[in-house]
């Protein structure tokens, strides 16, 4: 019996082991093409969103191309530079739309007399108007000048800028209205056609007894209404001398039609005091109104955008009488399109004379992308930095001035002598160091309290060498006024409006 209940054992036994092993090959065939067929479908499912996600990018950043031509010819055609315009919009996957209803602008004179009163300089119908260009959730447009782009669950963002233009004493807002030809809409490859429609508005009137010009007390404050809002703010904050102020800073009735969860308020000042500029082109020059002294200046400094470096030259220089200034950057020679200008080496030289000394400090091989200092700095956009008063020390030296500088130098005194921000009498000899900040302030407090800050720089290579731009690059000016020479703040502004249609 044992051995009848052993052979069973074992019969059994093996008969189950066989089993198993006749079961497991064809369910291991199976999970492996399964597991073969679920990873080729998430391997094709995820490259296909990712080539798609690409190809939108791609077209998005073709959109953006479009809408900058676009924002060129139709400031052409609604500013009366040229007639009757058309462009290619390209062969783009999105759809170009008008709408007529998109975004209002609103521009009032605050405190005019004093009391805190407002009004209006527009007429209230400032309806500016959009073209857009969108791909599923991704939109490009066109608005009031400027070119915005808004990507779903992100801020709205400059592409380029507006037609608002806010230099020295004058405001320039030619304020680009858009209206919808018979066809408004496009998608895929066409043209569009741009052209003048109506009269230009001008305010205020020029025939108007109470015309606002010159303003001389208060302030201007543009109120703009858009989807593009904070594409707005970011050329507000970052372009402009003005200050982006909160609905409860202004008046009530400023925001009594406006949704202020879509809107921005610029509010500009009529007083000197400085702030930043866009450089004002080659040549050009800053109003200085009202330098209260040797202790007014809190802010000299400047963002250089230069496509290519090599020998480039940037000076800042002013003159009141026999008295002199001039801060010039020298960039070293060898430094192609390859480098970055804020990775460009160059030496920075103050100079100052009053018609009997000479003073010459120098900072040498400086660049944005040395550590630990506050003279240089790197943009966000890879654009240099520069600050004048900053805390860097400069060398006093009697070496002659560089050969390009704007004035004519003569021989360098062997010392300097400087009131310092303290208030107290400072001398510094060949060879010895001083806070940059100490002797600037007291050079540009000299000139005071009323002179023009000039702007040259160099091209190089008879044209063909560095290219500076003007319009990237910005000047920061700012000081203490005395009120002995405030801006006088002129204005000129316009409602121009331009047709589309597309064929």
């Amino acid at each position: 019996m044992r051995r009848d209940r052993g052979g069973i054992g074992r019969g059994v036994c093996g008969g189950i082991g066989g089993t198993d092993r006749g079961a497991t090959a064809p369910i291991g065939v199976i999970l492996l093409i399964g597991i073969t067929l679920l990873g080729t479908l998430t391997v094709v499912t995820l490259g296909s969103a990712a080539i798609t996600d690409t190809q939108t990018t791609a077209d998005i950043q073709r959109g953006e191309h479009v809408m900058t031509e676009f924002a060129s010819t139709a400031s052409m055609a609604a500013l009366g530079e040229t007639g009757t315009q058309s462009m290619s919009t390209g062969g783009g996957e999105g759809t170009m739309t008008v709408d007529e209803d998109a975004g209002r602008m609103h521009v009032w004179h605050l405190n005019a007399s004093g009391d805190g009163n407002a009004e209006e300089l527009t007429d209230g119908t400032s309806t500016l108007g959009a073209v857009t260009y969108r791909n599923g959730e991704r939109t490009v447009a066109f608005q009031g000048g400027g070119v915005w782009r808004l990507d779903d669950g992100s801020p709205a963002r400059m592409v380029s800028p507006p037609q608002f233009h806010y230099r020295g004493a004058t405001l320039t807002l030619p304020i680009v209205s858009v209206n919808a030809g018979e066809t408004v809409a496009s998608g895929g490859p066409s043209r569009v056609r741009l052209s003048a429609s109506g009269s230009t508005r001008v305010f205020p009137a020029p025939a108007d007894p109470d015309s606002r010009n010159p303003v001389t007390n208060g302030s201007v404050v543009a109120v703009v209404e858009s989807e593009y809002h904070e594409g707005w703010r970011e050329y507000f904050e970052r372009r402009t001398t003005g200050s982006v102020v909160e609905p409860s800073d202004v008046p009530a009735e400023m925001t009594a039609d406006v949704d202020t969860d879509t809107a921005v308020i610029l509010e500009l000042e009529a007083v000197s005091g400085g702030g930043v500029f866009e450089w004002p082109g080659d040549g050009g020059s800053i109003p200085i109104r009202g330098l209260a002294g040797a202790d007014a200046l809190a802010d000299f400094s400047t963002e250089v955008a230069i496509e290519n470096p090599n020998n480039a030259w940037v000076s800042f220089h002013g003159r009141n009488g026999d008295r002199t200034v001039e801060a010039f950057l020298d960039f070293d020679s060898g430094q192609g399109k390859s480098t970055p200008v804020c990775e460009a080496t160059f030496d920075a030289h103050v100079l100052y004379g009053d018609g009997e000394t000479t003073h010459h400090w120098v900072r040498t091989d400086a660049n944005g992308t040395q550590s630990g200092n506050e003279f240089t700095d790197c943009s966000a956009d890879d654009d240099l930095i520069v600050d004048f008063t900053s805390t860097e020390p400069f060398t006093y030296t009697t070496a002659a001035a560089p050969d390009d500088t704007v004035y004519e130098w003569g021989s360098v005194n062997e010392s300097a002598t400087i009131v310092n921000t303290d208030g107290d009498n400072v001398t510094k000899s060949d060879g010895e160091t001083l806070d940059v900040e100490e002797f600037i302030g007291y050079y540009v407090g000299e000139l005071g309290p009323t002179f023009e800050l000039e702007v040259e720089y160099a091209t190089g290579g008879n044209g063909e060498g560095n290219q500076l731009e003007g319009d990237s690059s910005s000047l920061t000016f700012a000081y203490e006024a005395d009120g002995s020479g405030q801006y006088i703040t002129y204005l000129h502004i316009t409602e121009n409006e331009v047709t589309v249609e597309f064929s």
